[in-house]
C-alpha cells in the first residue's frame, strides 16, 4: 500500500506546475482592472460588466451578460486576434471571403416618399434654446484645454477611434485585396433624413438660406460594379441616393456624390483596410458640391499634400484574411492661405486646432484622425486670406466630413462643422442667426441614412422626434 501511495505521489507531481499555471491565469483574469475596455484592433467598445438586477439574475440574462463580458474582454484578447487572423490567413486564399451574415436590404421603391406636406407629420416642435447660448464670433469665452490626441496617436477620450453602431453592426467582404461593407436600404430610415433635411429647408428659408444635400458615398456602390451588388446582397447606393433626393423639397440642392466618384474608380478613392473614403474622394464630391452649388472648386494642385504614412483601418481587424488586404496610406491636403481652425467644445470651451495635423510618427490605426481634430461636436475654419465679406458655411456631418470640409475653405470666409452624432449646444436656427450661416450642406454619410441611430440624431438636430 505504501508503495502504491507513492506511485501515485510521483504521478500527480508532473501535472501541478500546469494546474499552478491555469489557477493564475483565471487569477488574472478574474482582476477588473486588468481587462480592456476597448479594442483598438476592431475599432469599438468591449462588453461592460451587467448591472445586477433581481429581474435579470431570475430570467438568466444577467448570467449571459456576465459570459459576454467574460469572453470580450479577456486580457490579451487583441493579441490573440491577431494571433488567430495570422493563422487563417495561412489556410489559403480566394477571390471572395464574407464575415458576418449578409443584409437583407428592402426593395428601393419606384415611387418617391411624400414630400414636405406630409413628412413633417408625427414629430414634435423644434426647441429654441435662448439667444446666448451660443457665444457669438466677438464674444468667445476664454480659452480653456479639451481633450486631445495623447502622443501615442489614441485620444484620451477614447471615443474617436471607435466604430458608431452602423459600421461595427454590418457585415465585411473581402474582394480582390480590399474590405467592403454592403449597404442595406431601409424606407423608413430614408423617409427620416428626407423629413429632416425637408424640415430644415422649411425653417432656413425665410433665412434665405441655401441648403444642400451631399452625403459621402461608400466604397461598395463605387468600386464594385453595380450588377455584382445583389449577389452581395447589397442595395445600391446609386438608386439609394436618388430615391432620397427625387423626394426632396424642390428648392433643396442635391448633389449625386455617389455618381461623381464613378467615373474615378480606378483611383485611390476608399481604404482597402477602413469604412471611410480618402481625401482624393472627398475632393471629387468637393468639386460637385461646388459644381452644383453654382461656386468655383478650387484645384487640388493648389493644396499642400501631406502623405501621413501607413494606415491600418477598421475594418481590418475583421476581414478573413487580413495580410492580404492591400496596404493603405492616408494623404491628406493642407488648403492654401491663413487658415485657422477653432474648436467648441459643449461645455463652452474653445482651443486652437489644426486643419490638417501632422500624423507621421502616430500609431498606425489613428492617421485618419489627422483631419479637423477628428470628431468635435463644432469646429469652425476661417480663411483669413479671403475677403471678410466672402460667407459662411455649415456643414452637418459625421466622420466622413472630417476631409471633405477643408477643401470649403477657398470658398468661405468661414466654415463652421458640426458632428450631429455630439453637438449639444443650441438649436441650428440658433446657430444660423448667430453666425450669419448663409449655405447649409448636410454630408451624413449613405450608410448612416439607412441607420435608426444615425437618423434619429439627425433629426434630433432639425427638431424631429421620431417615434
Amino acid at each position: 500500500m505504501k508503495e502504491t501511495n507513492n506511485t501515485e505521489k510521483e504521478n500527480v507531481k508532473p501535472v501541478l506546475p500546469f494546474f499552478l499555471f491555469l489557477a493564475l491565469i483565471s487569477l488574472v483574469c478574474a482582476i477588473i482592472p486588468l481587462r480592456p475596455t476597448v479594442s483598438y484592433e476592431e475599432k469599438r467598445e468591449l462588453a461592460k460588466f451587467p448591472e445586477f438586477s433581481p429581474e435579470a439574475f431570475v430570467s438568466g440574462s444577467y448570467f449571459k451578460e456576465m459570459d459576454l463580458w467574460f469572453s470580450d474582454t479577456f486580457p490579451g484578447r487583441e493579441q490573440w486576434l491577431q494571433l488567430s487572423q495570422s493563422l487563417s490567413s495561412l489556410h489559403g486564399y480566394g477571390d471572395l471571403a464574407i464575415e458576418g451574415q449578409l443584409p437583407d436590404p428592402e426593395e428601393i421603391p419606384e415611387i418617391p416618399a411624400p414630400t414636405k406636406s406630409a413628412a413633417t407629420e408625427a414629430v414634435e416642435e423644434e426647441t429654441v434654446p435662448p439667444e446666448d447660448t451660443l457665444p457669438s464670433e466677438e464674444s468667445l469665452p476664454e480659452e480653456t484645454e479639451e481633450p486631445v490626441p495623447s502622443d501615442d496617436g489614441q485620444p484620451e477620450t477614447g471615443d474617436d477611434v471607435l466604430l458608431d453602431a452602423t459600421f461595427s453592426s454590418t457585415s465585411v467582404v473581402q474582394f480582390n485585396g480590399s474590405a467592403y461593407q454592403p449597404l442595406g436600404f431601409s424606407q423608413q430610415h430614408s423617409n427620416w433624413y428626407i423629413k429632416s433635411v425637408n424640415a430644415f429647408a422649411a425653417m432656413a428659408e425665410p433665412m434665405g438660406v441655401r441648403v444642400v444635400s451631399a452625403p459621402p458615398p461608400i466604397a461598395i456602390g463605387t468600386m464594385i460594379d453595380a450588377k455584382y451588388l445583389p449577389k452581395l446582397r447589397s442595395a445600391d447606393p446609386v438608386k439609394t441616393l436618388s430615391y432620397m433626393h427625387e423626394s426632396m423639397d424642390s428648392g433643396i440642392i442635391t448633389v449625386d456624390t455617389q455618381g461623381a466618384l464613378i467615373p474615378h474608380r480606378d483611383e485611390y478613392l476608399f481604404f482597402h483596410s477602413d469604412h471611410h473614403w480618402t481625401a482624393l474622394a472627398a475632393y471629387y464630391c468637393y468639386r460637385a458640391t461646388c459644381e452644383a452649388m453654382g461656386l468655383y472648386p478650387a484645384d487640388l494642385e493648389d493644396f499642400e499634400v501631406l502623405d501621413q504614412g501607413p494606415f491600418k483601418g477598421t475594418l481590418a481587424g475583421r476581414v478573413t484574411y487580413p495580410r492580404k488586404l492591400t496596404p493603405d496610406n492616408v494623404i491628406s491636403y493642407i488648403p492654401p492661405g491663413e487658415v485657422t481652425l477653432t474648436v467648441y467644445g459643449n461645455n463652452g470651451s474653445t482651443r486652437e486646432g489644426k486643419v490638417i495635423r501632422d500624423m507621421r510618427n502616430d500609431k498606425i490605426g489613428s492617421k485618419y484622425l489627422c483631419f479637423l481634430e477628428s470628431d468635435q461636436p463644432l469646429v469652425c475654419m476661417t480663411n483669413h486670406s479671403l475677403p471678410g465679406d466672402a460667407g459662411n458655411l455649415l456643414v452637418l456631418k459625421d466622420s466622413f466630413g472630417n476631409c471633405f470640409v477643408p477643401f470649403f475653405s477657398q470658398n468661405y470666409r468661414n466654415v463652421y462643422a458640426i458632428d450631429y452624432r455630439k453637438f449639444g449646444q443650441t438649436s441650428l436656427k440658433n446657430l444660423l442667426e448667430t453666425y450669419d450661416i448663409q449655405d447649409v450642406i448636410f454630408a451624413p454619410n449613405l450608410m448612416s441614412t439607412q441607420s435608426d441611430a444615425g437618423m434619429r440624431a439627425l433629426g434630433s438636430q432639425c427638431g424631429l422626434h421620431f417615434k
